[in-house]
Parts: structure tokens; sequence; C-alpha cells
């Protein structure tokens, strides 16, 4: 079983600048045009990813329109709108959405915009996403959703929207969790209700033959195991 998933969507900004000089004999020269042109989109990007970041949503707006791509990646596949949607920053998104950011662009990880919405519990984000095309029922490289990381982290209204919006109530990830696993072993008794009124199954294993009830019992969640034992 995976502890600390998806890293609770913390990004790690990436914010050195690389210089570069040419050496012959002894003496520097100055960069080829080629190369200080490299340097410059690279700061850019990086002066691109902070914006977003901090929710400065002028300056993003003027360093995409200086050429900056708004789709530019971190070295850990992380997008401008990845990082505008894991700090809350609702006016960056839709300006990110407004130019042509990709709402369904993937990290290293798999995860989306979505995701990091999602995990971090800010559901205006999460619904401006999915208005704009974003794909509720992606999965990371390990198998897991967005309506898992939100119960995970017990934001039931997040949940809700999820499932407005068609996520897959008992998709299960690598590790055979769902998300009513997720809800009963982290203790939000409220996400368990409301996944099983949207036909949870509370028959489901995981990879080392637990169910939601067994999960809950052991972790002594005592109203959860009241409603899933009914």
């Amino acid at each position: 079983m995976r502890r600390g998933l998806w890293a609770l969507g913390i990004f790690g900004l990436y914010c050195s600048i690389w210089g570069v000089s040419l050496v012959h004999g002894g003496d520097s020269f100055d960069t080829v045009p080629s190369a200080k042109s490299d340097t410059k989109q690279r700061q850019g990007e990086v002066a691109l990813m902070d914006a977003a970041w901090n929710g400065r949503t002028g300056a993003v707006q003027a360093l995409i329109e200086a050429g900056i791509d708004v789709n530019s990646k971190d070295p850990d596949g992380r997008t401008p709108l990845m990082a505008a949607a894991t700090n809350g920053h609702t006016s960056t998104v839709h300006l990110l959405l407004d130019l042509r950011a990709e709402v369904n662009s993937k990290d290293k990880n798999g995860e989306t915009a979505l995701m990091h919405g999602a995990l971090s519990g800010h559901a205006p984000i999460v619904k401006a996403l999915l208005s704009r095309g974003a794909d509720v029922n992606a999965v990371t490289e390990h198998g897991d959703t967005a309506l898992m990381m939100a119960a995970f982290q017990g934001h039931l209204s997040i949940v809700k929207i999820l499932l407005g919006e068609g996520a897959m109530i008992n998709a299960s990830d690598d590790d055979g969790f769902t998300p009513l696993m997720f809800a009963a072993w982290n203790d939000f008794p409220e996400i368990v209700k409301l996944l099983l009124d949207n036909k949870a199954d509370t028959r489901t294993k995981n990879r080392e033959g637990e169910t939601a009830l067994s999960l809950a019992a052991k972790e002594g969640h005592k109203e959860i195991v009241r409603i899933l034992a009914r």
C-alpha cells in the first residue's frame, strides 16, 4: 500500500538559471546567439511557473504575450496550469485556459491539473477545468484518479462535483484501492455515505485482501464501521 500518495500535490519550484560561456585558450567569449536565446527562453519559463504558482495573473499574461510557451514544463513535467490549480489561483487558471493551456496535459507521474486541483481541495478550479474539457477519469502512472485523490483527502464538495461529471466510482488503482477504501481508511464518513448512495461496491478487495470495512475496522473508525456493516 502506498503512503503519502501523490506527494500532496506540492511543487518543487526549479528556479536555477542556466548560464553558458565558451572558453578558448583561457579567454572567455560570449555565448553564441542560439545559446543566449535558449537561456532567455528558460528564464522565461521559470518566471512563468513562478508567476502561476503565486497567482500573479498579470505577470503570467505578460510572459505569455512575450512568447513564453503557455504549456512549458518544469523538470517534473508540470505546467503553469498545474501550478495555478495546486495553489487555488482561480483567475490565473481561467487566464491560462483562455490562452490555450492544455487542460489534460500530464506530468511525469501522469497527474493532470484536475488532479492537482482535486487533491488540494479547490472546488472552483475543479469546476473550471471540467467545464473546459478536463478528463474526469484520467489516470496516473499508478492508476489513481481525481476522485480517489479527493476521497483520500476528504474533499466532500469535490467528490460531489466529480461524481456529477461521471467519475468512475469503483475504479481501482494499481494497489486495488477504490475511492470508497480511501474515504473509509482516512475516516471521512460523509464521503463514505455519498459514495454508497452512488452505488460504490463494498465487496471490492485491494491487493492485500482488504475491503473498505476491514480498513475502517483496522483503523478504529467506528462510525464508518457502523455505516459499512449495515
